[in-house]
């Protein structure tokens, strides 16, 4: 019995032992990073701050060696120090964190991943967050993180899906926010996407969603089967939180031409200011016809007769024809959009500014003069350029053409260093060119420094080192005019670019040898002149400014080419390899080109191929 009791009294003293505060789970005394935060945090000194907390991390260890890492991070995301802060991350042993930081950790190590643009390795830390400990806050920012890294990935669906998930979480005003971020995601899928991963099934709330954007994307060109789709939706989830008519409301029809095009109709004056430009679009447009060899009827109408562009519109509609190519003149073409109705597609030879609504098949084409200044900032940024001088004429036309590169060039995170007008009536530009360069302040140091030395120096003044390249506007005379004084006021090796205003458009050796070195953008057409049939037909027809008529003839051969690809270049954001450039469909239905650049050698313009 004594021996019975002992070994009671035993096992006793070892459960008591057992249970001594050295031997239980001390998760719960952990300690937190933020009971660690310095007198240098506290204060604003964030970088003494934290390489104090690397360095106790350093010689600590286990629990506390991860809080004071953790907290170092902490510091230096504050500071903005990315790349620091991911490496500081990545010495932690998340699992001994207290429970609170180890999601707060990695919650912080994801949004610095999306901030390193590494969106799948954010989604891989954020698949760790213990979410059954995490609080509302926290949850809310997994999930809008998740949505910012599918977005970053492109991944529509998931981002959509990750939305719902969201949505509960969320106040009155940030579900209206979550909602229209679900809705872009939800109408950026196809059809079969919507209809194949709908998450529920009715009347639950997710599964309604799916539904509604499905019937709006599949019966979006259908307007009778879409009223039905609609209504159906509304039985089907009679309580659901979305505004079905708002939704619809928004939804632009999807562009499509017939398979067979029969009539083709053209909009052109024949007499007026623009008739010379008309006729060599007109020219154009017959000879890509003819060598299309397409079985349809070609009409032209004239739009300097009595009742004008809608005339002609209304004309063209009742002979049945299936698109029309025109107006040319900006007036017009604001006559057309303005003109109701409009049933059949319009594809117009020049663009007009507006914020007003233009129906699916309003497409606007031109030879504008941003593009050239837009290929250009392109082309100066493959070349790794920065830094950017411009000089252009005191005119509305210069101001266009350099309000277009310079709002490309600083969207491209390119600098304009300074930006100068000279007046067309000059042809000595020094007065111009040597503030451009600098070259007065360099004057000014060496008249300082002969004050002060009371003697005459030896000087070369030198232009200013701090720029890559100078972006020139200017007709072909005051082209030739100016490219010779950049290098007088010593341009050197500073390479010029340029428009296709520079450029008469036809081989003139002997007075573009002062061109030389420059880089203009221009049509395909006249940088590679002898591989186009149809270019050496029209070669043949041109007179006066021969420049001018082939790049209008060329506007008239893609707009009539453009017509059989206007559909897949819509839908599916294909571009189209045109003889005025790369050409390409914006939301507002406006074509855009992107051109190649050719250099003159020896008075003669070559093409710059994409290895040069």
């Amino acid at each position: 019995m004594r021996r019975l009791s002992a070994l009671i009294m035993m096992f006793l003293l070892v459960s008591l032992t057992a249970c001594q505060p050295g031997a239980l789970d001390r998760r719960d005394s952990l300690p937190l990073a933020d009971e660690l935060i310095s007198e240098a945090e506290q204060s604003g000194e964030l970088a003494q701050a934290a390489e104090a907390y690397l360095n106790k991390a350093e010689s600590s260890e286990g629990a506390l060696q991860a809080a004071y890492y953790y907290r170092a991070a902490s510091v230096s995301y504050a500071l903005e120090d990315y790349p620091r802060a991911a490496e500081i991350l990545n010495l932690i042993d998340i699992n001994k964190l207290a429970p609170a930081d180890q999601i707060e950790a990695l919650l912080l190590q994801s949004e610095i991943a999306l901030l390193l643009n590494q969106p799948t390795a954010a989604l891989a830390t954020l698949n760790q967050v213990d979410t059954a400990n995490a609080n509302s806050e926290q949850q809310q920012r997994r999930l809008s993180l998740k949505i910012e890294a599918y977005a970053l990935n492109e991944n529509d669906l998931d981002k959509a899906l990750t939305h719902l998930e969201l949505d509960p979480l969320l106040s009155a005003n940030a579900q209206r926010e979550n909602r229209e971020a679900l809705w872009a995601s939800l109408m950026a899928l196809s059809p079969q996407q919507l209809d194949l991963f709908n998450p529920g099934h009715p009347p639950a709330e997710d599964s309604g969603w799916f539904a509604l954007a499905y019937a709006i994307t599949a019966y979006q060109n259908n307007p009778e089967a879409l009223d039905v789709a609609i209504e159906n939706w509304y039985i089907t989830y009679p309580n659901h939180p979305a505004d079905a008519e708002s939704y619809r409301a928004e939804v632009k029809p999807v562009f499509a031409l017939p398979d067979a095009i029969g009539h083709v109709a053209v909009l052109l004056p024949e007499s007026g200011a623009i008739a010379g430009a008309a006729n060599a679009v007109k020219q154009g447009i017959i000879a890509a016809h003819f060598a299309q060899g397409a079985n349809r009827q070609l009409t032209f109408y004239d739009t300097s007769q009595r009742g004008g562009v809608t005339e002609a519109y209304r004309q063209a509609t009742s002979a049945g024809a299936s698109i029309v190519i025109g107006p040319l003149d900006k007036q017009a073409v604001q006559q057309l959009a303005d003109f109701e109705p409009l049933p059949i597609p319009i594809l117009a030879l020049n663009r007009i500014s507006t914020t007003q609504s233009l129906p699916a098949h309003f497409f606007q084409f031109g030879l504008a003069p941003e593009d050239e200044a837009v290929s250009a900032a392109n082309f100066a940024l493959k070349q790794g350029y920065q830094r950017a001088l411009v000089i252009g004429p005191e005119s509305t036309w210069g101001e266009r053409v350099i309000r277009g590169f310079e709002q490309a060039w600083r969207e491209q995170g390119g600098i304009v260093v300074r930006s100068t007008r000279y007046r067309e009536s000059q042809s000595d530009f020094a007065e111009i060119i040597k503030p451009l360069f600098a070259l007065t302040d360099s004057e000014y140091r060496r008249k300082s420094l002969q004050n002060t030395l009371s003697r005459t120096l030896e000087f070369e003044p030198r232009r200013r080192q701090d720029v890559d390249f100078i972006f020139m506007v200017a007709n072909p005379v005051k082209g030739r005019q100016l490219t010779p004084q950049f290098r007088f006021h010593r341009s050197g090796q500073l390479p010029v670019l340029s428009t296709s205003h520079v450029y008469e458009g036809t081989e003139n050796p002997r007075q573009d040898i002062d061109l030389n070195g420059i880089i203009i953008s221009d049509i395909p057409w006249l940088l590679n002149q002898d591989q186009d049939v149809i270019y050496q037909g029209l070669l043949n027809q041109a007179t006066g400014d021969r420049g001018s008529f082939l790049r209008l003839a060329a506007m008239g051969v893609d707009a009539y080419q453009l017509i059989d690809a206007l559909t897949e270049m819509n839908q599916n954001q294909q571009v189209f390899e045109g003889v005025t450039g790369q050409l390409s469909i914006d939301e507002a239905g406006h074509i855009d080109r992107q051109l190649p650049q050719g250099t003159f050698q020896d008075g003669k313009l070559q093409a710059i191929t994409e290895t040069e």
